[in-house]
């Protein structure tokens, strides 16, 4: 339980900042493209951390790990709200984003290796985690600045600052207690096949899903972070607010993925991987271009219920293909998603300072779901049975 509040409480940062993204425009002074910049400081801080989290796991074992990582990670939310400067709050950024992203690997591994006849009910109780922080945090954010008044800097720093340190001290002392609990640590599920190696990834199969899990997160993570400043910018008055219609996104995701959960093995994998997106996509794109304010506040989590299926389908088809290095593939998407979601957030905030428009600043995002529907029904992915993984590439 412990580890799974912790869990919760780390993702805190991805999902107030892109409710508070009009207001830290206004308090840092900064632009489109550096408020993308910003946005982008998680993903730069888990492309850092990625790559170390197997090896500390196969060497200081997954509790260990885990009480580094929130501890570490409650250190940079401290950081966080002592830090008035840009430069400084995204150093910060970056360190509680390395950290965050070690931690949630590491809780996953604790889990499966405590119970590991329990694999898939872990993984589900992980996400449910994950997922309910995704409901709570945009509301409190958005009651938050509701708070505060317009105008008036002073009380948006309050509102930014503060439960940064709440939430940091909370976290430290969290990752405290995990390391005075005494238990047998939970054998390791990353590391099980030693430190990740680069020809594991070496197969065309294993490198059009690390691609598609990139294009995947890429294009999900600029929709969210932008969509806020999007409803903000482009309507005078809101029938959802931000922070509500971000929560409903995240409720889509959890009725979706359960459903998705209760279904048989492999039943809709071809459907799921193919028009799951372009659906999604296609839907959000006319709501951009053609909504007004309350079909804005309600396609998008309708869009979001979409392609979210997508995700878990594609990770499914790492298992059918790759068993042995499942970990590994799971770890290079996690870092081809977390360099295309910064460059992703970096485009929308560029294209917008260029065009005044964030319509066609989001536009790309909302057509990398129908690219991933497309490539994945060109390569036939989701439409062939179990085999065996393919000999990796020659490097020569």
């Amino acid at each position: 339980m412990l580890v799974l509040v912790l869990m919760g409480l780390s993702m805190y940062l991805a999902t107030v900042l892109p409710v508070f993204s009009p207001r830290l425009q206004e308090y840092f002074k900064i632009t489109n493209r550096q408020l993308g910049t910003l946005f982008g400081c998680l993903s730069v801080g888990s492309l850092v951390a990625l790559p170390f989290v197997t090896p500390a796991v196969a060497w200081l074992g997954t509790r260990r790990v885990v009480q580094i990582a929130a501890t570490a990670m409650g250190a940079g939310f401290v950081l966080c709200s002592l830090s008035r400067r840009l430069v400084f709050f995204e150093a910060s950024l970056v360190v509680s984003g390395a950290f965050g992203a070690a931690l949630g690997i590491a809780v996953m591994s604790l889990l499966v290796g405590l119970y590991p006849a329990w694999k898939r009910r872990m993984l589900a109780i992980a996400g449910v985690s994950y997922h309910l922080s995704s409901i709570i945090f945009p509301l409190l954010a958005q009651y938050l600045l509701s708070v505060a008044s317009e105008g008036q800097g002073t009380a948006f720093a309050v509102v930014l600052h503060l439960p940064f340190a709440i939430i940091g001290v909370m976290l430290v002392g969290g990752g405290l207690l995990v390391g005075a609990v005494h238990c047998n640590d939970a054998p390791s599920q990353i590391g099980e096949h030693g430190p990740a190696q680069l020809h594991n990834l070496l197969s065309r199969s294993t490198l059009l899903i690390v691609f598609l899990a990139g294009l995947h997160a890429g294009s999900d993570g600029a929709l969210y972070g932008w969509m806020p400043k999007y409803m903000t910018a482009s309507f005078e008055h809101l029938p959802l607010s931000p922070g509500v219609v971000l929560a409903l996104c995240a409720i889509g995701y959890v009725i979706a993925r359960s459903l998705l959960a209760a279904l048989p093995e492999g039943a809709g994998q071809r459907a799921f991987l193919t028009l799951a997106g372009p659906l999604g996509g296609l839907l959000i794109l006319g709501t951009i271009w053609r909504g007004n304010a309350i079909q804005v506040g309600l396609l998008y989590p309708l869009a979001g219920f979409m392609w979210c299926l997508e995700y878990p389908s594609l990770l499914s088809e790492i298992e059918s293909r790759s068993e042995a290095h499942f970990s590994t593939v799971l770890i290079g998407a996690s870092i081809v998603g977390s360099l295309l979601t910064f460059v992703q957030l970096n485009i929308v905030g560029w294209v917008a300072d260029r065009t005044g428009s964030l319509r066609w600043a989001m536009t790309p995002a909302a057509l990398g779901f129908v690219a991933f529907g497309l490539v994945a029904a060109i390569s036939g992915l989701g439409k062939r049975a179990v085999e065996p993984p393919e000999p990796p590439l020659r490097l020569n």
